[in-house]
Parts: structure tokens; sequence; C-alpha cells
């Protein structure tokens, strides 16, 4: 595994680490509604949590397999001839990154259009996802989070320009699979915590201080891609 690779998971990881509070606002109610009890809903503690993690573990597979897919297609178009096109991938993926950190720090929504492009997916989607209600079945509950998965989100779609960046199709889902585990630890919490932290108004110094690190993750990015070039010119 390069170096080059184990850079765009970290950033990944991280980003998804920071992403949490804007995962917990766009999704927490999702969570609530497919977790929550109802007619036929699944009863007990262990089974409670049983769904959970089959829940998140579709989750995880989409966002991978939209790695994987986005890797190909990088792979497909990255060849040594086309050396300056790689290059303009990584500097779009940290432009997004950076869009993404000022989302998330409530300083400017940058990809909202972003979602917009994934609705008319999400909109074919919709409908399969109440047929697997209520999660009364591990199943269920793995085919509802694989189509959770395909819900549009900004900060996805702001990571996935790494993934086509990684240029191979398991970089690609290792890119993404990195993500979406950064993002199982505070969406587990935060959808449990959140009441308070809105109460508190912690909430807004939480977003704006991840926000600015997933802000500064971009321009570090920028910083390394620009150093990297002038090393090309000069070598």
């Amino acid at each position: 595994m390069d170096a080059t690779l184990l850079g765009l998971m970290a950033a990944a990881l991280v980003v998804g680490l920071m992403s949490g509070v804007h995962c917990s606002a766009m999704c927490g109610g999702l969570v609530a509604a497919l977790t929550r009890g109802g007619p036929g809903a699944a009863s007990g503690l262990f089974n409670r949590q049983r769904h959970t993690l089959a829940l998140h573990g579709g989750r995880i597979a989409s966002y991978t397999l939209a790695g994987a897919i986005a890797g190909s297609i990088g792979g497909a178009l990255m060849t040594p001839a086309l050396h300056n096109l790689h290059m303009l991938f990584m500097l779009f993926a940290n432009l997004l990154l950076i869009a993404a950190g000022l989302n998330l720090a409530g300083i400017a929504s940058v990809t909202r259009f972003l979602e917009q492009l994934g609705m008319p997916l999400w909109r074919r989607l919709q409908p399969l996802l109440r047929r697997v209600l209520p999660l009364n079945s591990a199943p269920r509950a793995l085919a509802a989070g694989a189509l959770w998965g395909w819900l549009p989100c900004g900060m996805i779609y702001a990571v996935l320009p790494s993934a086509l960046a990684a240029g191979d199709t398991w970089a690609g889902a290792l890119v993404m699979f990195s993500f979406a585990l950064g993002t199982l630890p505070n969406l587990l919490a935060l959808t449990l915590l959140w009441d308070k932290l809105q109460a508190s108004g912690a909430l807004a110094r939480v977003r704006l201080g991840a926000g600015l690190a997933v802000v500064a993750l971009g321009v570090v990015g920028i910083a390394l891609l620009g150093s990297h070039m002038m090393a090309m010119q000069h070598g």
C-alpha cells in the first residue's frame, strides 16, 4: 500500500470523524425513524443492537461500493499520458474538502448543489426503503442501510473525488470505507446526544471546529500537491 493511498485513506477517515455532526444533523431523523419501535419492530435489547449494526453495515457497504465505482472510473482515465489529469483530480478533491469544511462549519452551504445531483436516484430508491420497514429482522435492517447509503450527502460527494483520484477499484473502495468508518462512532453517539448538544449551544462550536479542521486538510493537500508539481518541474 503506497503513501498516497494511505494519505487519502487517512484524510477520508478524519473527514468522516469530523463530519459526524453534519451526519447527525442530516441523518439523525432518518436513524430515529428506522430504529424506533412501531408495529412489528424489533423487541429486546439484543435484537435492537443487532439490527442497528446491520443497518450501519449496509450503509458502509454502499459507501464502499460507491468508492469502488469511483476508483474504477479513475483507473480507466489515469494513464502515464494523463498525469496532468490525475493532478487535476487531486486538486478538485482537495477543493471539495475545503467546500465540505465550510459547509460543516456553517460558514457557507457550498456543497448543497452536489446533493441536488443525487436527488433523482434517491427518489427512485426511497420507495424501496419504505418496503423494508419495519426493521424486524437483520436482513431488513441491512437492506435499509444499503439504501440509506445512497441518500444524497454533500460530505460523501466531497470525499468521492478522493476515491476517484486513488485510480484503482480497491483503492477507491478503501478510501470510502475509511470515510464510512469515520462517520460511524459520531453518528451513533451524536444521535443519542443530539438534543443535549443542541440545547447547550455546544453544537455550533463543535460544527465550527470540525469544519475548520476539514478546511485545513484541504489546504494542506493543495500545498503538498503544489510542492509535488514544483519538484517535477525542477527534477
